[in-house]
């Protein structure tokens, strides 16, 4: 995967920027230019900056207090500042009294060799650090994170309302017996991705496998409330998924797999153990209880402690099952199997997915857009015609994954996001009816289907304007409809150009017209060079390059067909 990168350049000087951009080599970078400290704060609490230039002629740049200012402000932590001067032995003392942040100087007038080379070095650092960040990330919960980057360790937390949910599969030992070791981890890899999508929507944190069960919490890493009604909609989403893909598998003759889930709510200690290998995990009565609930519970079934089902019982059906006696800690505890969401609570006909009420008091976002992409998706898997190779569910997958991109290093807000990637995985999909015009039925179709997925009037019409934002001769009007057109004519700037313009060749023979080589060949190059254009900054600055590389090799292989052509036609 291709990996981008923003990179700030604080000058007011207008000249040194364009030499310094024309200078500049390297491919997936965006080149953000501001003039002075105020403006360069502005962005870097913004956006996500990997490497900052400071023209350090420019006297505000000349102090200590001033740099480490500019140093704290970035929401990146881990920006690399690099400092350009004509005076590098004058500055050095001026580096050597700031203890942290300045990671190198650009002597002027530069060298456009080695200041590749060292923004190169530099780029591979601020993607290494992400790569770190990120496998952080998908280990400890964000707050824990936040602590050790904050205080250099983590202490042990007691949470008083914690929420605990254990799920395991029913007789997984025998079933797994007959399996191969590879499709053992394959089908756990498809429940338990599955699971992590669940939990990540309704904001649990998941803690653990161990072998076939799965551990997840709430009220303790997140500070959204509801934590009870939350891991209850997870619960009954999760068995939603294994009961349907229990009865795909019964309908092929094969042996499903069923699941059984314990929730209780109560008090814990959340905390990293061990030296090496690091874990976060949660000690406590509660979750051992959580434990007892699960191993109680029955194939299919949800059984929630009385702590849950004081907090849950006005939303969900529920059956009182027993008092069950608890092990080790002694005593008994009244159990209750949980059931669909009340009618009244519901957004769909069978009780799974909550509707604007619920989503708002569990403070989760109104568009339910990961249930909305899934089915969208299987839209366009089941009504696409086979004939199409240029407008697959790959293309508008790949769609989704280049707007979230760009949306990302734009600093969009969360909403802003979703609003984008529902148009990107919608936009094509008018091409099930007709290829000409293929728009109008992608509107019209999100029209009638996103008020089910929590979409407000306003939403449904903002993405119907970043649909109709990619059709023929209309212009993007602001820059969300700049990021959606630039986003599905991002391949002509990519290396992979010429593989995917092939597979447009053979679907515009099938629905629109049929070229000779040379035809094709001026059809691209007219394309790209006269009537294209990227419409951002952002785009521009990391596509166009490669855009004017196609342009070039596109007319090489044209003087090379007509040469070949010239030369067999002598003989």
């Amino acid at each position: 995967m291709e990996r981008f990168v923003n990179i700030l350049f604080v000058s007011r000087q207008t000249t040194l920027f364009r030499e310094f951009k024309l200078a500049f080599k390297s491919v997936g970078t965006n080149l953000i230019q501001v003039e002075d400290e105020a403006e360069a704060k502005r962005i870097l609490e913004k956006k996500t900056i990997g490497i900052q230039i400071l023209d350090c002629s420019q006297e505000e740049f000349c102090s200590a207090p001033a740099i480490s200012g500019l140093i704290r402000s970035s929401r990146n932590a881990e920006v690399f500042t690099l400092l350009m001067t004509d005076a590098p032995q004058e500055l050095a003392s001026l580096v050597f009294s700031i203890k942290e942040g300045i990671c190198d100087i650009i002597p002027l007038p530069f060298d456009p060799i080695s200041l590749n080379v060292k923004i190169e070095v530099y780029k591979r650092m601020f993607f290494d650090v992400q790569r770190v960040t990120s496998l952080m990330a998908n280990v400890f919960p964000e707050a824990v994170i936040e602590d050790f980057r904050r205080n250099g360790k983590v202490e042990p937390k007691r949470y008083k309302n914690a929420v605990i949910l254990f799920t395991d599969f029913v007789g997984f030992s025998s079933k797994s017996a007959d399996l191969q070791p590879m499709e053992l981890v394959r089908q756990l890899e498809k429940y338990f991705s599955r699971f992590d999508d669940i939990c990540e929507r309704y904001r649990l944190e998941k803690i653990k496998t161990v072998g076939d069960a799965y551990m997840a919490i709430a009220g303790v890493t997140e500070d959204q409330p509801s934590p009870e009604i939350r891991a209850c909609l997870a619960a009954n989403e999760i068995i939603s998924f294994v009961e349907t893909e229990f009865a795909l598998e019964k309908a092929q003759g094969k042996d499903g797999w069923q699941i059984r889930i314990g929730i209780n709510a109560g008090s814990l200690v959340g905390g990293i153990v061990g030296r090496k290998k690091l874990i976060y995990d949660v000690w406590g009565d509660a979750v051992n209880i959580a434990a007892r609930a699960e191993q109680t519970s029955s194939e299919g079934k949800i059984l929630i402690t009385q702590r849950i089902y004081d907090k849950v019982a006005p939303y969900f059906s529920t059956t009182f099952f027993d008092e069950v006696e608890i092990k080790k800690r002694g005593g008994r505890l009244n159990m209750y199997f949980l059931s669909w969401l009340k009618p009244e609570f519901c957004n769909d006909h069978w009780g799974i997915y909550p509707n604007l009420q619920v989503m708002n008091e569990c403070g989760l976002p109104a568009m339910d857009f990961y249930r909305m992409r899934r089915n969208i998706l299987q839209t366009l898997k089941c009504f696409l015609p086979d004939t199409m190779c240029y407008h697959t569910i790959d293309h508008t997958l790949k769609m989704d994954e280049t707007v979230k991109r760009y949306a990302r290093l734009e600093a969009l807000s969360q909403r802003e996001i979703l609003l984008l990637r529902t148009a990107a995985l919608y936009h094509d999909v008018g091409f099930i009816v007709e290829y000409e015009n293929n728009e109008q039925f992608a509107v019209m179709l999100a029209r009638n289907n996103l008020p089910q997925y929590g979409y407000s009037n306003e939403d449904i019409e903002k993405v119907c304007e970043l649909i109709w934002a990619t059709a023929r001769f209309e212009t993007p009007k602001n820059l969300l409809e700049q990021l959606m057109c630039d986003a599905d004519s991002d391949y002509l700037g990519r290396s992979d150009y010429h593989l995917i313009a092939e597979k447009l060749r053979k679907e515009l023979a099938l629905y629109l017209l049929r070229m000779t080589d040379e035809q094709w060949l001026d059809y691209q190059i007219d394309y790209l060079e006269y009537k294209h254009r990227y419409y951002s900054d952002l785009v521009k600055n990391i596509r166009e390059k490669g855009k004017s590389l196609r342009i070039e090799e596109l007319k090489e292989k044209r003087i090379r067909l007509i040469d070949n052509e010239a030369s067999g036609s002598g003989k």
